[in-house]
């Protein structure tokens, strides 16, 4: 026992060290002790419970008696008549310091020992998060599937109102096709909310940690509470997930009465054009902002590796940190072509399904309408946007290749 063997080390070392022997009257009371024995092994038992409270009342302890103990070798020295050396007062004081010692030898350790414990509980969090994220990204891949399968349910209920007044066989059909991306979209949406549930319990746990280890959460907190935050929106986004899931559970029931109804001649098939036109408007625009916005991201890091470049030019970099600078700057520049390289495909992708889902209505039905011609002049102005896009990053492809080649001259 570490703080025990240290406090028996201070008694054999004052013995020694004493000089003059202490008189029997002083040496009755420095055996005694007082409990230091005691209080030096509860700080020994402390430090093996490494529980925060434990340790508070070890260290208490150990201070009130080591207070009391100092006190009356204090007062047992001035009454020993010729125990008045040096050596005997010296050896006297550094117990004092040797006592103290102890005790600052065990705060240190305790702290370490119980920061080394907050990390440890920090990192077993590291998993769960890890598998809440995992559980995200899931979901945010079924709601794509999910999306895509309403998608074909929109497509369906459109062919089912331009193939009923003619075919009612095929008509029925169709109609009857529409129990696959439905049932798709249900299987999603009931996984998902099982998902988010689980979640839901996972942040929970996490959450109930700054209670019950409340000391030890402190000592990490700050990285506590991200890694706590981070949890919290990995949540939110399942629930915005589940929601949205749970709208088109709602919509894909909706497109199955519509087929319905068109079977019957009970529907405006305009109407069903209409709203299916700007639904596919909402999304078509979506997909371009989100186009967009990668376009500016990678011009955004070609002006950034530009102006570095342009301020290494203008000698506002160290001499001996401009080769090295330069020749990172050229390697940024591959990774930012290939960075490019793959926005390219990803906008050439959305265009072609767009496109593509695009050819899918049936202009014929809606050319006479006025508020649909509108629609479908906005949808063509939108995907108008993406070739713009495309010619963007073909810009900075070409900037950067010019770039790179003024960066080796």
């Amino acid at each position: 026992m570490a703080f025990l063997d240290d406090w028996k080390l201070c008694k054999r070392t004052f013995e020694a060290k004493a000089g003059k022997k202490p008189s029997e009257t002083f040496l009755g009371v420095f055996r005694k002790s007082s409990g230091m024995e005691d209080a030096a092994k509860g700080l020994d038992t402390a430090l093996q419970k490494l529980d925060p409270k434990e340790i508070d009342k070890a260290v208490a302890k150990y201070t009130k008696t080591k207070e009391a103990y100092w006190k009356l070798l204090q007062g047992a020295f001035k009454e020993a008549a010729g125990d008045k050396g040096s050596d005997y007062k010296a050896a006297l004081y550094e117990l004092a310091r040797s006592m103290e010692l102890i005790l600052a030898n065990f705060k240190e350790t305790a702290d370490g020992r119980l920061l080394s414990k907050a990390q440890n509980l920090l990192q077993g969090i590291g998993p769960t998060y890890v598998g809440m994220q995992q559980e995200f990204n899931a979901a945010r891949e079924a709601t794509h599937e999910a999306e895509t399968a309403y998608q074909e349910c929109e497509k369906i209920v459109r062919l089912v109102c331009v193939t009923a007044p003619t075919d009612a066989a095929g008509a029925k059909k169709l109609a009857a096709s529409l129990a696959a991306p439905c049932k798709t979209i249900s299987t999603i949406s009931d996984r998902i909310a099982k998902s988010y549930a689980g979640v839901g319990k996972t942040y929970q746990s996490i959450s109930a940690l700054a209670k019950s280890q409340q000391y030890l959460i402190g000592l990490v907190q700050r990285d506590f509470d991200s890694m706590r935050d981070k949890a919290m929106g990995i949540q939110d986004g399942l629930e915005d997930k589940t929601v949205e899931l749970q709208e088109l559970v709602a919509k894909s029931k909706a497109a199955v009465k519509t087929a319905a109804d068109a079977l019957k001649g009970a529907v405006d098939t305009q109407q069903v054009m209409l709203q299916s036109l700007e639904g596919f408007l909402n999304r078509v625009q979506k997909a371009v902002v989100s186009c967009n916005a990668g376009v500016l991201d990678k011009e955004g890091g070609f002006d950034t590796m530009n102006f570095a470049f342009m301020n290494a030019k203008e000698g506002k970099v160290p001499a001996d940190k401009l080769e090295k600078m330069m020749a990172d700057l050229y390697k940024e520049g591959d990774i930012k072509i290939a960075n490019v390289a793959a926005e390219t495909t990803r906008i050439t992708k959305v265009q072609e399904t767009l496109i593509r889902e695009f050819s899918g209505f049936h202009k014929q039905i809606v050319t006479d309408n006025p508020q649909a011609k509108a629609i479908v002049e906005d949808i063509q102005e939108a995907l108008s946007d993406l070739p713009k896009d495309l010619q963007r990053l073909k810009d900075v492809v070409a900037k950067t290749k010019k770039l790179q080649a003024k960066i080796k001259a």
